[in-house]
């Protein structure tokens, strides 16, 4: 599903032929959650966050998964926070039972200690499409995060 911004908080999406508005930081369809009425698929809807307390609110507002970053120093965009660094994905891990998607300055050679910290999904741009063989990279990562111990895992909402 791609999104198309209509604004600077809002994207348009489609799910067969009906049209939906949605207000939100990210989002993106999943089978496996419960059938709604048009498309058999439900909406999971996530919210960027660089703070235990952005956390906690978004927890309290009913977010599916949040963003959590940038991790390191990134430039991908002009109005990017500070680094969040290490800590923060972990203290997310510890404090709540909510899927996350670690983002943000994220390089190869950083996802073992990234996925050490409880992250599951991390989002990488640079590092992927910068390289020479992005399906290789792509691999190489996959790797990395399918190869932590049992029990490392972080906990699902």
């Amino acid at each position: 599903m791609r999104l198309k911004p209509i604004s600077k908080n809002g994207f348009w999406f489609k799910i067969q032929s009906s049209l939906y508005e949605l207000p939100s930081s990210l989002a993106k369809l999943r089978p496996d959650k419960t059938p709604d009425k048009q498309g058999g698929r439900d909406i999971l809807i996530g919210l960027s966050t660089h703070s235990p307390g952005q956390a906690r609110e978004a927890v309290r507002v009913g977010a599916d998964y949040i963003g959590v970053g940038p991790i390191f120093k990134t430039n991908m965009k002009a109005d990017v926070c500070d680094p969040v660094g290490l800590e923060y994905p972990e203290y997310v891990t510890r404090h709540f039972h909510l899927p996350f998607v670690a983002i943000g300055g994220i390089k190869a050679h950083k996802v073992a200690e990234i996925v050490a910290r409880g992250a599951t999904c991390v989002a990488m741009v640079t590092e992927i499409v910068g390289s020479d063989n992005m399906e290789k990279k792509i691999l190489e990562i996959r790797k990395v995060i399918n190869s932590r111990p049992p029990g490392s895992r972080q906990r699902s909402a």
